[in-house]
């Protein structure tokens, strides 16, 4: 296999197992301040996600099926933040976090379909943004 591509595929994993290992910490967190904000379904997801994320820090470094690993983080992930973002109860700084979507996707999935995923989720953020500024507005 090309010595490039061999290093891509090893940053990427790398990469991986920092984002798994902040997504656990920050999923445990979040599900405290959730369960405190009497916001239980989201504290559950949010600490389900966690321990998911635990999970996938055990298989990333050996999986050979590591692309299928990934869509099977980021998907879950961004819906997550979907989710947050059309509770009525979240923070107007939770729209931050639609920052993140393109950055996540292009280190790990790459140009294009990290491009084709940022534009579906950012699209579905937007009519989410849109909808929660109306219902605030009202």
């Amino acid at each position: 296999m090309n010595e490039q591509l061999v290093q891509n595929i090893q940053y990427r994993r790398d990469v991986m197992r920092v984002l798994v290992s902040f997504t656990f910490v920050g999923g445990l967190l979040f599900s405290v301040v959730n369960f405190n904000r009497d916001i239980y379904i989201l504290a559950a997801i949010e600490l389900g996600f966690g321990f998911y994320s635990a999970f996938l820090w055990r298989i990333i470094p050996t999986t050979p099926n590591f692309s299928r690993w990934v869509l099977m983080y980021i998907i879950p992930c961004f819906l997550v933040i979907l989710y947050a973002l059309s509770l009525p109860q979240s923070s107007e700084a939770m729209f931050v976090w639609i920052l993140t979507i393109p950055l996540v996707s292009y280190l790990l999935i790459g140009r294009q379909q990290g491009f084709w995923v940022s534009v579906f989720f950012y699209c579905v953020g937007y009519y989410r943004l849109s909808l929660a500024v109306y219902r605030r507005q009202q």
